[in-house]
């Protein structure tokens, strides 16, 4: 069986660049946000971890934002040659929403009568966090290659020590997903074909499954390095004569996606050429034609969701794809190879 992969590994993250809207966050005053999350708790048998679950959520929801809007700015200084001031004035309107929306929440927990060594935790937390926003900003000596790596050996240690203080307030089962499917991430080639049985094709370290997800055909692509499960990926096979099927399509697995996990982190529209922007029945031919990506990402415990439309020369790509936090720095390498090797 002979299949055509029409993307690469880090396709829905580099289509992003070309937003011409922001990551959008929904935030709510501290106080107001702690009073809801009070209420909200006070008929579970533990309030108080409750509480502290609930906040530091939403607190770690608001900083990955946060780091997004940075990470598309220093983009945009290294590829689109946009001013080293743009990214100055990004990290300076970051730190004072940071300082107004998220720490009143972070500190809010730090009062709540927990267990010492839960309250420990959340100190260590708090500290990682602040080291990483406090090396957000891009040096004229940065490139983004070594910008992204700074980034993630503090941000992969920050998101640990969160998963160590959800386990600690009884919350590691509101986030589930550590793999791809019914494996984990680090599982081999052969660990996947036990589980899944033999694949309908194989190619550049990847096993490939003919699947059907919500009713919709699609591959199933797993994606290995150094032997180990590092991201998986549905690419949608339907097709559509009405391009605005293809929208359609996005929206019912996007309201699947959300039913499972919860609003995205971040939703946006991302449009290169407005022809059609002010014609929503024809949408589906704008992504035919590049002119518009959809994308919306979920950030869970170990793993990052991508849900994208985008396409190109009159076709379309519907893509869910869902990549390791813990192995993001492999991957972010192995991406480097193979870009170095096609100069």
């Amino acid at each position: 069986m002979k299949i055509k992969i029409a993307f690469i590994v880090g396709m829905c993250l580099t289509t992003s660049v070309h937003a011409n809207d922001k990551p959008k966050r929904f935030q709510k005053e501290p106080a107001k946000q702690i009073g809801s999350v009070v209420e909200k708790c006070a008929d579970n048998p533990f309030p108080v971890k409750c509480q502290a679950y609930q906040l530091l959520h939403e607190a770690q929801i608001q900083i990955q934002g946060s780091k997004a809007m940075v990470s598309l700015d220093v983009f945009g200084v290294e590829y689109e040659h946009k001013s080293l001031n743009t990214v100055h004035k990004s990290v300076a309107t970051q730190n004072v929403e940071l300082k107004k929306s998220v720490w009143p929440l972070i500190d809010h927990v730090q009062t709540l009568a927990l267990q010492t060594n839960i309250l420990d935790d959340i100190k260590i937390y708090r500290d990682l966090t602040i080291a990483c926003i406090g090396r957000m900003d891009l040096s004229k000596t940065d490139v983004v290659d070594d910008y992204n790596s700074r980034m993630d050996s503090c941000n992969i240690p920050a998101q640990v020590q969160l998963d160590k203080v959800y386990v600690g307030l009884g919350y590691a089962a509101e986030h589930p997903l550590i793999g791809y499917r019914k494996s984990h991430w680090g599982d081999s080639m052969a660990e996947i074909e036990a589980i899944e049985g033999k694949p309908d094709a194989t190619t550049d370290g990847k096993l490939i499954y003919q699947v059907t997800l919500d009713g919709h055909s699609a591959f199933a692509i797993f994606t290995f390095i150094q032997n180990k499960l590092v991201s998986g990926a549905y690419k949608f096979n339907d097709e559509h004569s009405n391009k605005n099927a293809f929208i359609d399509d996005y929206d019912s697995i996007s309201a699947v996606l959300t039913t499972k996990y919860g609003k995205p982190n971040s939703h946006d529209a991302n449009w290169s050429n407005t022809l059609f922007k002010s014609d929503p029945s024809r949408w589906g031919m704008a992504v035919s034609f590049g002119h518009v990506n959809f994308m919306e990402i979920w950030f869970l415990s170990d793993t990052s969701i991508t849900h994208i439309l985008g396409g190109d020369n009159f076709k379309v790509d519907h893509i869910i794809q869902y990549r390791s936090i813990q192995y993001k720095l492999l991957i972010d390498q192995e991406e480097r190879k193979h870009a170095s090797d096609e100069l």
